[in-house]
């Protein structure tokens, strides 16, 4: 069937590769909405795919100009090459509006500087939020079942990511205790692909059958056996998935502290983050430890990121700030309606924008505020300053 914009969708059909992108149509990406809806217009959008901003900044007399690099992948095959040979595209324009991303806005912002002089630089790159993410999972599901225990197969790999979310109340709450973060646990899911790839990293169950599975074979291959049917040999090649089966993944997220600074490195000029989760640490611990419960709850046990314990790192899938609203110039780089103070025309809609966590999954949030900042921006004519 067709969505509102005359588009083809389709229901979902439980896969669990929401978390890797959606390949039957069935979410709710720019592609399927605001961008059919752009290339539909009487005056149609010129999308530009592969193109990596450069600079922008503002043109003497009003507006603005952005420069921008095409990077030709078909031409180039993946050899590696010097992008900063690639010839650059000027464009200019009456209305900018930068939606990069946490870092791909504060990034930009940071490198054209110089060009803002009316900018507050002292709050671009600062407000740095991860939302509270946390992931963890509940491993080795087991259940009682007449008097015995045994496994649960939960099976994550069936379903849409998230089905069901538990919250703990917050001190901005009625009840909560006075300065308290309060946080959600949610429960996900993965593609099939990955549970079979943490299924063969399996060393020592994975040679095991591997070995019975060449033994079974050669003896059918040499005429040992007469039954030329490989399919339970195969089954037990590929093995019973039973750690994938009865994992859990746990995803929290709630408002930890947003203390993050942003910042170029001088050396070759990326973007560097500092922030640490330790004036977080009672936040975090609340979720481990509610984490834990649902774990000893399926009758498995806990087991926290393993990526972000071997990179000593926090990770998250949320990153905001960097661009933090505020009242006034003084308070942030934006109004509450993503208008930049001081440059009339020029608009931030993105998660940079916020100027701390809001707990739960923050993509509605971010369209209602990019979606609030586009329709100020179309009142605004070009030459006038930004209404008070």
């Amino acid at each position: 069937m067709k969505n509102r914009y005359g588009v083809v969708r389709r229901t979902c059909v439980l896969c669990g590769e929401c978390v890797v992108g959606c390949n039957h149509g069935s979410k709710n990406t720019l592609d399927l909405t605001y961008l059919s809806r752009a290339e539909q217009a009487r005056r149609p959008a010129v999308i530009r795919p592969r193109a990596e901003v450069r600079t922008i900044q503002p043109r003497r007399g009003g507006g603005y100009e952005v420069t921008y690099v095409v990077h030709d992948v078909e031409r180039r095959r993946g050899a590696p090459f010097d992008t900063g040979t690639l010839p650059p595209v000027v464009v200019t324009c009456d209305r900018l509006v930068l939606a990069a991303g946490t870092f791909g806005s504060t990034y930009l912002l940071l490198r054209s500087a110089a060009a803002f002089a009316e900018l507050a630089r002292a709050h671009v790159g600062t407000r740095f939020s991860g939302n509270g993410d946390l992931l963890a999972f509940a491993l080795k599901s087991t259940r009682r079942v007449d008097e015995r225990v045994e496994p649960w197969r939960v099976d994550p790999t069936r379903g849409p990511t998230i089905t069901h979310a538990l919250r703990s109340p917050d001190a901005l709450d009625t009840g909560a205790p006075t300065g308290e973060r309060g946080f959600y646990l949610e429960d996900a899911g993965f593609p099939a692909e990955l549970a079979w790839l943490v299924e063969g990293l399996q060393g020592v169950g994975w040679l095991a059958r591997t070995w019975r599975f060449t033994r079974r074979y050669l003896r059918k291959a040499l005429g040992g056996d007469r039954d030329t049917d490989l399919g339970a040999e195969l089954s037990d090649l590929l093995g019973p998935a039973s750690l994938t089966a009865r994992a859990l993944p746990l995803l929290g997220m709630g408002r930890d502290v947003p203390d993050g600074m942003f910042s170029l490195d001088p050396a070759g000029g990326r973007l560097q983050l500092d922030w640490a989760p330790r004036r977080s640490g009672a936040y975090f611990d609340g979720v481990i430890e509610a984490a834990g419960e649902i774990a000893r709850e399926l009758g498995g046990e806990l087991l926290l990121n393993p990526v972000a314990r071997l990179l000593d790192r926090a990770v998250t899938v949320h990153p905001l700030g960097g661009c933090p609203m505020g009242r006034t110039r003084y308070e942030g780089v934006v109004d509450s309606y993503g208008r930049v103070f001081g440059h009339p025309g020029f608009v931030i809609a993105d998660g940079s924008v916020l100027p701390g966590p809001v707990g739960p999954n923050p993509a509605l949030t971010i369209a209602a505020v990019a979606d609030r900042a586009a329709t100020t921006l179309s009142t605004w004519r070009p030459g006038a300053p930004w209404p008070r």
